[in-house]
């Protein structure tokens, strides 16, 4: 009796090892996936800036208001030039609600977002920010980094986190 017992023990182990094997694959899987699915995100915001702190009224056309607002800061974009803008949801009630914009073409929106600085120096815009769309990942790294180092020293270029 005493031999089958350690025929079965051993046998355990060997499937727990092959089972610790797998994980490892799987976790490594994951990993590697999870990399790439934030690089397929990333490449799709790529076109896009979120633009916060806009002085609005109720029911304002988003499009209107980032046209004004390139305009400002002396970008010509017009209607043909914007894919798509709206609102984002706020999390306080008492903040300015988030517009995003995504722009026909990346280089658009390159422009813009090159001369955002400029917007703090307008007494309409001093409060307005604009941002890339970054995605969950590189938000949440972006985050903790600015938090854990010197902010200044953290910045994002291209939707990727830099320091």
């Amino acid at each position: 009796m005493h031999g089958i017992t350690k025929v079965i023990h051993q046998r355990v182990d060997m499937q727990a090892k092959y089972v610790k094997e797998q994980l490892k694959v799987a976790n490594k899987r994951i990993v590697k996936l999870t990399s790439t699915l934030n690089d397929i995100e990333r490449y799709s915001k790529r076109r896009d800036l979120i633009i916060i702190g806009i002085p609005t009224k109720q029911m304002e056309d988003t499009t209107s208001i980032i046209i004004d607002l390139t305009k400002s800061v002396s970008v010509n974009i017009g209607i043909k030039d914007i894919f798509a803008t709206h609102f984002l949801p706020v999390r306080r009630v008492d903040s300015t609600q988030p517009v995003i914009v995504s722009f026909v073409c990346a280089d658009e929106r390159q422009v813009i977002y090159s001369k955002h600085q400029r917007l703090k120096q307008m007494y309409n815009y001093k409060q307005v920010s604009i941002n890339e769309h970054l995605t969950l990942v590189n938000n949440t790294i972006y985050v903790r980094a600015r938090k854990k180092l010197d902010e200044r020293r953290v910045f994002v270029r291209h939707g990727s986190i830099m320091m």
